[in-house]
């Protein structure tokens, strides 16, 4: 490391990476109202100015403000104007919001692609590990499951074998006796068989990490008019089908626009256009 790189390197030791901010986060709300002032005079005013015409158009017995003329709605859009410029997306607020948090914002990204740097190669790792892994105890469950299941048919075929031997002798207590523990153990390694994959894969490490497998199923919809009439018969919920919000608004909207979709509600949405100063 040449003699600049150590110069730097022992700045950054007298840095705590946890405490980047000049200013604590309580104090963030002080810092900003004492800055920008003004901006936030303006909100309030426009605030109060908001509140006062909503008051005053809102009759006792309305849920909602009641425009009954054409000189009311046109100082309806000079308001709305007026607090859009100031508080919507791209307004005066919204752009001194992106102003103060550009450098944040980009000290977080460099934040996390150093430590991505870090710990992504090693994620990928994992995962490709987990693969071989997974792969290797699929094959283990099969051959474990092929011994149980042979082991389940040897004692099943001992104990009928001692049965019928019991039957066909005179039967004496330990004959019955040895049919019986045969049963049993027949009973024993069918059940055996039948465990589960965590059971059929189980194996532990010299540092005494527990590995097994557990079974999920993942899916994927091959034919969507197929499950779409299974529902419409009843045989599946409603709820494995999600509307597709984007496809069925460019319906309604569209040039050829369609009026009536079964199972969908259609009602119209008044927009509000305004144009000029």
């Amino acid at each position: 490391m040449n003699e600049q790189a150590i110069r730097g390197h022992n700045r950054f030791l007298g840095i705590d990476p946890t405490k980047l901010l000049q200013v604590e986060l309580e104090e963030i709300e002080g810092l900003l109202k004492a800055h920008y002032g003004p901006l936030f005079s303006r909100s309030a005013e426009l605030k109060a100015a908001a509140n006062e015409w909503i008051a005053g158009h809102t009759p006792t017995a309305a849920t909602m403000p009641v425009i009954e003329n054409d000189a009311s709605n046109t100082a309806a859009s000079d308001l709305y104007s007026m607090l859009r410029d100031h508080a919507a997306d791209g307004g005066e607020v919204d752009e001194v919001r992106k102003k103060v948090k550009t450098q944040p914002w980009k000290a977080c990204k460099a934040i996390d692609a150093v430590f991505g740097a870090a710990s992504d190669p090693i994620k990928a790792a994992m995962q490709t590990i987990n693969l071989a892994q997974a792969s290797y105890l699929r094959k283990k469950r099969a051959e474990e499951q092929k011994r149980r299941d042979d082991e389940a048919a040897l004692a099943l075929m001992r104990a009928e074998r001692l049965r019928e031997e019991a039957r066909k002798a005179t039967a004496t207590n330990e004959t019955v006796e040895q049919a019986m523990a045969a049963r049993e153990e027949a009973d024993f390694a069918h059940a055996q068989a039948r465990a589960s994959t965590s059971d059929l894969t189980r194996s532990r490490s010299a540092m005494g990490i527990t590995t097994s497998a557990a079974t999920r199923y993942k899916f994927e919809v091959t034919n969507l008019r197929e499950l779409c009439a299974a529902i419409g018969r009843g045989d599946m919920p409603v709820t494995f089908v999600i509307p597709a919000d984007a496809a069925i608004r460019a319906a309604i909207n569209g040039k050829s626009r369609m009026t009536a979709i079964p199972g969908i509600d259609i009602q119209e949405d008044i927009t509000i256009r305004r144009s000029g100063a």
